[in-house]
């Protein structure tokens, strides 16, 4: 069966023992909840994320073995996360205001982030003169299928490109709208090559984590990246990966558990994505 018609098969939902807390599977009602190339998982919720819990669940060792492209953060809100060939970048602050971007060790926790096995299913080309437009180009390629996810992956040179990275944090965790309004920092270059690493969940998601399109950056070079904030590129080559199943590890802790998740933190969201 192809990945179209699969994608409209009943969904049910199964619990999975795991380690880290609870993990939710939605999967096709064939039983495959671990299909190697059709799988999206994801560590925690952004709502948890919003509220401040920074503190790393499970290992980048087990994250790589879910995925080779995937973006997120790390123990402590210590950087972004990008992994592209399954090799997980953090592009944080370094000296100076300065973006750092280094590998990281396969021993370190993350609290929050979302990953896959990356297989084009779409190879097209994609141009924008904003983030906003890149955003509805990519999603005017997934037009026939809007409600599964997607990771999509743009190389190219870009003629400017804008991201962000925060400083790490210590406990008391601030809930992140507080954080990034004292503690991010931003750069921006021109003529860049990279990828875009992009990240596309459906309308019903809202409630674990934000609909449409979150995109992160790492240059060639491996020298810059991080959260995009704003870009221009022309003709660049997008491919793209529909996700017809989900997996997602909520943590097991009390700071978790304390959290009110009915709390609408939609205008917060919208404050950090942008």
């Amino acid at each position: 069966m192809d990945k179209q018609a699969s994608s409209i098969l009943v969904i049910a939902v199964v619990l999975i023992a795991s380690t880290a807390g609870i993990t939710w599977a939605l999967a096709n009602n064939n039983g495959d909840t671990d299909s190697d190339t059709d799988t999206l998982f994801q560590v925690s919720l952004l709502q948890g994320l919003m509220f401040g819990d920074y503190e790393g669940s499970i290992t980048i060792e087990e994250l790589k073995n879910r995925g080779t492209v995937g973006i997120g953060t790390f123990d402590g809100l210590n950087g972004e996360l990008i992994m592209l060939d399954g090799i997980v970048y953090r592009a944080a602050v370094g000296p100076g205001d300065t973006c750092l971007v280094t590998v990281v060790d396969d021993s370190e926790k993350v609290p929050f982030a979302n990953v896959a096995k990356m297989e084009a299913d779409i190879t097209s080309t994609v141009s924008s003169t904003s983030l906003a437009s890149m955003q509805a180009a990519l999603t005017s390629k997934i037009s026939d299928s809007p409600n599964s996810f997607y990771f999509a992956t743009i190389h190219a040179t870009f003629p400017a490109i804008t991201v962000r990275s925060e400083l790490a944090q210590t406990e008391p965790y601030e809930p992140l709208v507080n954080v990034l309004a004292t503690d991010q920092r931003e750069w921006t270059e021109s003529d860049m090559t990279g990828t875009v690493v992009a990240l596309y969940c459906p309308a019903y998601m809202d409630k674990v984590n934000t609909p449409g399109w979150h995109l992160h950056f790492i240059s060639d070079d491996r020298q810059f990246g991080g959260h995009v904030l704003n870009l221009t590129v022309t003709d660049a080559t997008v491919e793209l990966n529909q996700l017809t199943d989900f997996v997602m590890i909520t943590p097991d802790s009390d700071r978790f558990q304390d959290f009110d998740l009915s709390v609408d933190q939609s205008d917060d969201i919208h404050t950090v994505e942008g």
